[in-house]
């Protein structure tokens, strides 16, 4: 049997991972046919098949899942190795990869990322922006911000701040559209198809206008906000800070509003890691005004008398 290659056994265990050659590609960044012929490549390696082509894809073959067992158990060996070398590093210099929705990073987050940069000019920052929980313990990620009420047990970190929300439209929009008196002629933005989001607006916020619009990345629905779209339950701590959005609710607390920075237990001795994770939180307290939209907007006289203002 040839020698087995570890180039071949990483995509094996993509598209077990994703289901097909197609979705292994896209998480690889390969084109599907170099998939395919590694896949090919490992089987001559292995002297049997480890996918079985069948009309639904490919599936695992009884020994393509005992390979599969034995490479995800040398993976992880490899992760833990990294990490603990990782975590042995003292110096303020090298590369720390940071997930966050990219909401997260605008405003006061991103400007004191800037100062960060000036006081460790060592440290290389490189931004993973991101709504799915990246698997840290696998190196995609050195430090995660995360939206959550539950952190993943297998990593550690503080609760850094809340953010309230509210229902914001462009003062433009007001000239035009009454959401109380005329509630058809107006336009709800929703989250993408996300059940509870979508429900909390209409149950609580203005059942009585349609929901005409929804995507799920804030950040577009603050440009359609802005744009005159229609309406959007928004952060405070971003849309208070736009010329021009008026808040016409009052502030939303909702139970999934907390804020965690996080990172993997071997990794909270390196002194990069730490030393952000500082900064950031020290950011986050300082800023707890903001999320909290205690920075309220005025709303115009014009809408003042249906909004009981």
């Amino acid at each position: 049997m040839a020698q087995i290659s570890w180039d071949g056994l990483k995509i094996m265990r993509a598209v077990a991972s994703g289901g097909s050659v197609r979705a292994a590609a896209e998480l690889l960044n390969l084109h599907h046919s170099t998939v395919i012929r590694r896949v090919e490549q490992l089987e001559k390696e292995l002297g049997t098949l480890v996918f079985t082509r069948t009309p639904r894809g490919l599936e695992l073959t009884l020994e393509g899942s005992m390979v599969l067992e034995h490479a995800e158990r040398v993976q992880q060996e490899m992760d833990n190795l990294e990490l603990r070398v990782q975590g042995s590093d003292q110096k303020f210099a090298g590369k720390v990869r940071i997930t966050m929705p990219d909401i997260l990073a605008v405003g006061f987050v991103m400007q004191d990322f800037a100062k960060f940069t000036s006081l460790y000019p060592d440290i290389e920052l490189v931004f993973i922006p991101s709504h799915v929980n990246l698997n840290i313990a696998a190196r995609e990620a050195d430090i995660a911000i995360r939206v959550t009420t539950k952190p993943p047990e297998d990593l550690i970190g503080k609760l850094v701040g809340k953010f309230t929300l509210g229902v914001y439209v462009h003062e433009d929009y007001l000239k035009l559209h009454d959401p109380v008196k005329n509630p058809e002629a107006c336009h709800w933005i929703g989250w993408g198809d996300s059940v509870g989001h979508n429900g909390l607006v209409k149950q609580q916020l203005f059942p009585n206008v349609p929901m005409r619009t929804s995507c799920d990345s804030v950040l577009l629905q603050l440009s359609a906000v802005k744009s005159g779209v229609g309406m959007a339950l928004l952060p405070c701590g971003i849309a208070d800070r736009e010329p021009g959005l008026v808040r016409i609710s009052d502030e939303l607390n909702q139970a999934d509003s907390e804020i965690w920075i996080l990172t993997h237990p071997d990794l909270r001795f390196t002194a990069r890691i730490k030393v952000l994770m500082d900064f950031l939180s020290d950011s986050f307290h300082r800023n707890a005004h903001m999320l909290r939209g205690v920075e309220t907007t005025r709303i115009p006289a014009a809408a003042g008398s249906w909004l009981g203002i």
